[in-house]
């Protein structure tokens, strides 16, 4: 996989079991540091040494510009025995890049709506995002993210433009 700012491309996945935090609010008080400690700990039980979760945010608070507006933290099953919340289904995803601040990611999650209003893609659900290298930065300019979201196959050839399903 190669990577670069801004890069957007469509994957096909298998099927993944994720596992959710409790709801946080995207601001990241202290309340929803809380809940990723608590979260964290729930991984740690299960798991045992669990140090990779990421972010979800809904399509609804991205077609409403609430770029900030996160729902929970989420982590993949890395047993099919555990317990698990939700699956992410085979299939189709976008998937975007993001180098630097968070404060890039605004401008990225505009790039996406618009690929995928051009190229009529119906995207569903949540985009996910996953720090790719947190454990090895130096800064926040080091800072790499990547966002997954699922798209609605069946759907593409007849939308004329994404929406939220």
């Amino acid at each position: 996989m190669s990577a670069y700012h801004g890069k957007i491309e469509l994957v096909e996945l298998p099927e993944r079991p994720i596992l959710l935090s409790s709801p946080i609010k995207g601001i990241y008080d202290e309340e929803d540091f809380a809940t990723a400690t608590e979260f964290s700990l729930h991984l740690k039980k299960i798991f045992g040494l669990y140090d990779n979760l990421g972010s979800r945010i809904s399509l609804q608070n991205l077609y409403e510009e609430n770029y900030q507006r996160y729902d929970s933290f989420f982590a993949y099953g890395k047993d099919p025995s555990a317990p698990y919340d939700a699956i992410l289904p085979a299939g189709t995803y976008l998937r975007a890049f993001s180098f630097g601040n968070w404060d890039k990611l605004e401008d990225i999650y505009k790039s996406i709506l618009r690929y995928a209003d051009t190229h009529r893609l119906t995207l569903s659900g949540y985009a996910y995002e996953e720090g790719l290298n947190e454990m090895s930065i130096q800064g926040g300019d080091d800072y790499i993210t990547m966002i997954t979201i699922k798209i609605l196959e069946s759907q593409n050839k007849k939308s004329p433009r994404a929406g939220v399903i």
